[in-house]
């Protein structure tokens, strides 16, 4: 009978850690399953958990039906059977595969939003369903899950500043010329009648590649070239566009691809532009940056016309692995491009390091003194010392800042690592205590020796207190690195920001509806060293704790 119990309670006991580790890491995994997601997974009537599958198709234009996956509504199968046989009517209006569904579905939604509930109570919801149907345009009707990839005109930018349109004023689809072997493709008129730019109709049948060039007026000095920019409508194939330059005679390329993300209902604007001193400050670069390079791919090669310069769209096709790795990648990729995070990244394992080895030194010097050494008034002091533990932050926040800043380190990163050089409260009570179980019998013998009090505490007490000392690490990392109020007192230039305030000013930059999926990729790669950290290190976490408990 006991053995049952026994092993009842040892079930439950598990079962609640089960149960308490799947509940605590819903945040992280939401905040994980976010990093990967675009904006148009974001702003929606219906939030997912996990991000949609990337679907990279093998033509273009196409019917998206997923856009439509959380339709709810009432009568809704009888409603969308009546739409679909309506529309199946007009069969000719309707070309691409998935269009009837698409057209039904739209309209069912729409009429969701905006009928009463006596609209589909009524007797004869069944004409007033085909009265709606015919009443709507196809093209209108499939809009909302219509993909297809579109570019807009592309404008040159200059050194000086200046910006200019690459050709003269010609329609979009006769400056593109396409070059594209073992392929089917086109250059049609735009869908959405506003955009001022092309629509390109592909099917990859045999290969995978698909290259459109247009040449550079005659009048433009190719030594002025800085970068050039081009309104994108992509088509959610997850297909790779990589960008290529000749500018005279240099030979330039994009520095990474960009995948065709239907990412928001409008154009995307992208920018190539050579490096230059914006790179190096702490603003949001939207930009791609251009590399030089020696030779282009062999199917661009020699396209480049009379006067020398072009300008080369190659749209490359992703399989199944390639768009799921553009997906998980492509905020990440975003976040080391967008904002200096390697910088930031630098600044918080300077500091934190730094903390790191100069609490664990002034701590355990301190604690050796109030537990090896006999000295008068020793046990006045340390009740002196762990009292300062009752004394809030905030008490001593402007003195402290005063001294810094009558100091000259204002400004600086000194004071995010100065305040260690004298110690922490805590940790030096918790080395003591730890220091103080050690037995006197080898201090004793070192002596005999000849070894002196620093030998003693050098070559048998720190060895000896080796479990404590990594404890004093962790809580100092854990608190050094997740530090946000020193940071934001004591700094100002954006190149000594740490990850803390860096996250902070980027989330400033990006305002109210800004990439939200782009800080949560930031905020976990910030987060990825004290997961790790945890898992490696968790036996100490708990030791620390025993340590502390003890007498």
């Amino acid at each position: 009978m006991s053995s049952q119990r026994d092993r009842a309670s040892r079930l439950l006991s598990y079962g609640l850690l089960i149960f308490g580790s799947a509940l605590f890491s819903v945040p992280l995994l939401w905040m994980l399953a976010t990093s990967v997601k675009v904006d148009r997974e974001l702003f929606t009537d219906k939030l997912h958990i996990l991000p949609v599958a990337p679907v990279p198709v093998r033509r273009s234009p196409y019917i998206d039906l997923r856009e439509f996956r959380d339709l709810a509504g009432p009568r809704k199968e009888e409603s969308l059977g009546i739409l679909r046989s309506q529309f199946a009517a007009r069969a000719s209006a309707f070309p691409l595969d998935g269009s009837i569904e698409a057209a039904a579905d739209s309209v069912y939604e729409n009429l969701v939003r905006t009928r009463p509930a006596a609209f589909w109570n009524s007797p004869d919801l069944a004409n007033r369903l085909r009265a709606a149907a015919d009443a709507e345009k196809p093209g209108e009707a499939i809009r909302p899950a219509f993909r297809e990839l579109e570019f807009g005109s592309v404008e040159l930018l200059g050194h000086d500043g200046r910006e200019g349109p690459l050709q003269a004023a010609r329609a979009p689809g006769e400056r593109w010329e396409i070059s594209a072997p073992g392929e089917q493709a086109e250059l049609m008129a735009p869908a959405d009648s506003s955009f001022p730019g092309a629509a390109l109709y592909y099917d990859f049948r045999d290969g995978g590649r698909i290259v459109l060039h247009q040449q550079m007026d005659a009048s433009f000095n190719p030594g002025d070239f800085f970068g050039l920019r081009m309104s994108v409508v992509p088509d959610d194939s997850w297909h790779r566009l990589t960008i290529y330059v000749k500018a005279g005679e240099r030979w330039l390329v994009a520095r990474r691809s960009i995948y065709l993300a239907y990412t928001s209902d409008t154009a995307t604007e992208v920018t190539w532009q050579l490096p230059g001193a914006e790179d190096h400050t702490g603003q949001i670069k939207s930009w791609v940056l251009l590399d030089s390079i020696q030779e282009p791919p062999a199917e661009i090669k020699g396209l480049e016309g009379p006067n020398n310069s072009a300008v080369y769209l190659v749209i490359d096709r992703s399989n199944p692995l390639q768009a799921w790795w553009g997906k998980l990648t492509r905020n990440y990729l975003l976040t080391f491009t967008t904002l200096p995070f390697w910088r930031y990244f630098a600044n918080s394992v300077f500091v934190t390091t730094l903390n790191i080895f100069l609490s664990m030194f002034s701590c355990s010097v301190v604690a050796f003194s109030f537990s090896r050494i006999k000295w008068p008034g020793r046990e006045t002091l340390f009740a002196i010392l762990l009292a300062t533990m009752m004394v809030p932050a905030q008490v001593v926040m402007i003195p402290q800042f005063m001294i810094f800043k009558t100091l000259g380190l204002y400004n600086t990163l000194t004071p995010l690592w100065f305040d260690s050089v004298f110690g922490n409260a805590f940790y030096i009570f918790l080395l003591r205590q730890f220091m103080k179980a050690i037995p006197r019998d080898l201090e004793d013998a070192a002596r005999i020796d000849g070894c002196g009090f620093w030998l003693i505490y050098w070559k048998i007490i720190l060895p000896l207190v080796q479990p404590a000392l990594a404890t004093v690490a962790i809580f100092t990392f854990l608190t050094s690195w997740n530090d946000f109020m020193t940071p934001l007192i004591y700094l100002n230039d954006e190149r000594l920001y740490t990850l803390s305030l860096g996250m902070f000013s980027f989330r400033v930059q990006l305002g109210e509806g800004g990439n939200e999926a782009l800080l949560m990729a930031a905020c976990f790669m910030m987060v990825a060293p004290i997961i790790a950290l945890f898992f490696f290190a968790q036996r100490y976490f708990i030791q620390g704790v025993t340590v502390t408990g003890m007498k």
